[in-house]
């Protein structure tokens, strides 16, 4: 069982590793989708790298989660979010995860560019966007999603302000009735 575990380990963090699940079936439809399986897999796109993959995306939640439930503890004695805490947590996750999103778009980028000519085939130009963190791509659009949603929540909510108040105090008196009564009082007192 010993053999078999550490055998089982090495697969997974050796720089080789395992193809990505699923990556075998790009060799079944043609000679080009196999060719380039086997090329990508020989530059890095494997089980250990799709595995690094979501790390930042994970820190970067729990960094998030411990700080605003932790804040909430501190503050109140209690690490259950009230509405304005959760609107707080998804807007500090969703700008941790853009950031973390625009470096590694930054990085695929930049590899892209500066790769050598004399390396630069399809596959290792195909290769420099493999530093592209779809995961937290997707988590930061999720979030920007749930942002605006509660937006629009609050703004529905929100407090009356300066110019509804103002109608609401004067709009009885600006009342055709209103304005004959008004008429009345003022014609009885000339």
């Amino acid at each position: 069982m010993t053999l078999l575990a550490k055998h089982l380990a090495t697969d997974v963090i050796t720089p080789m590793s395992l193809p990505l699940p699923g990556w075998s079936f790009l060799t079944l439809p043609s000679e080009q989708l196999a060719t380039f399986a086997q090329d990508t897999f020989r530059h890095g796109m494997n089980l250990r790298s799709g595995l690094l993959t979501t790390l930042p995306g994970l820190s970067t939640e729990l960094i998030g989660r411990v700080h605003v439930h932790g804040r909430a503890l501190l503050s109140r004695g209690s690490a259950v979010l009230e509405p304005g805490e959760e609107a707080l947590r998804t807007e500090l996750l969703l700008a941790a995860h853009s950031i973390v999103g625009a470096a590694s778009l930054g990085k695929a980028l930049t590899r892209a560019i500066l790769l050598p000519p004399s390396v630069a085939t399809p596959v290792a130009t195909a290769m420099a966007f493999r530093h592209v963190n779809w995961p937290v791509l997707m988590r930061a659009a999720m979030l920007s999603i749930q942002v605006a949603q509660d937006s629009r929540a609050r703004r529905a909510t929100a407090a009356p302000g300066w110019d509804e108040l103002l109608l609401d105090v004067a709009g009885p008196w600006q009342l055709d009735i209103a304005r004959e009564v008004d008429a009345e009082v003022a014609s009885s007192l000339a």
